[in-house]
C-alpha cells in the first residue's frame, strides 16, 4: 500500500479495496494486512504516508470493516517493523475507529523486540502501549521464531520450539 510507483500503487490500492469490500459483504469486521515497502525508491516517511492514504481511500468506500496493520519483521524494505511505523500510519488515518494493529510475536522478535523472558515481554508490551496504544490492538499472532533476535528475517516456528521459547507465551 506504500508502493513508490504509481502503477504499483494503483494495483495495490485496488486489491486492498477489493479485500475490504469482500469483508464487508461477508460481514467480517477486521482485515489484517502487511503495510508495504518503499523498495529504496522513496523515504520511509513518504511510504508510511502513502500507506495511510491507501487506508483512508479504502475506508471511504467501505463500512464496518477495520483495517488492521500487522507488524513485520522488517525484511528487505518492508515497513511496519518498528512500533513507530505503526503509530505513524495510524496518526495519518482519518477514522481512528477503523484502524488497528495485530502484533505477530515472531515478527516483533525478528525486528528487535525481546520476548525471551517475562520481563523482556513486559517491556516490549509497555513500549507497544506507549508508542502505539493498546486501544489499537485488535489481535495477536502467537508464533515462535526460527530466526535470530533482531535479524529482521521472517521465519516462524512452533511455540516453544524456536528462539523466543515458552516464557513469552505463559
Amino acid at each position: 500500500l506504500g508502493h513508490p510507483e504509481q502503477e504499483g500503487l494503483r494495483k495495490s490500492r485496488h486489491a486492498f479495496l477489493d479485500e475490504m469490500q469482500r469483508c464487508e459483504q461477508l460481514g467480517l469486521t477486521l482485515l489484517n494486512f502487511h503495510p508495504g515497502s518503499h523498495l529504496n525508491k522513496i523515504s520511509e516517511s513518504d511510504c508510511l504516508k502513502r500507506i495511510a492514504e491507501s487506508v483512508n481511500e479504502a475506508l471511504t468506500h467501505t463500512q464496518g470493516v477495520t483495517a488492521v496493520i500487522e507488524n513485520t519483521a522488517g525484511q528487505g524494505t518492508n515497513l511496519g517493523w518498528r512500533f513507530e511505523h505503526l503509530a505513524e500510519i495510524i496518526a495519518q488515518v482519518d477514522d481512528k475507529t477503523r484502524v488497528g494493529v495485530c502484533i505477530d510475536t515472531c515478527h516483533a522478535f525478528a525486528a528487535g523486540y525481546d520476548l525471551r523472558s517475562a520481563e523482556a515481554t513486559q517491556a516490549t508490551l509497555d513500549e507497544l502501549g506507549s508508542v502505539v496504544g493498546f486501544e489499537y490492538l485488535r489481535g495477536m499472532h502467537l508464533n515462535d521464531a526460527k530466526s535470530e533476535f533482531a535479524s529482521r528475517v521472517d521465519r516462524h516456528h512452533s511455540l516453544g520450539k524456536g528462539n523466543i521459547g515458552l516464557p513469552a507465551f505463559t
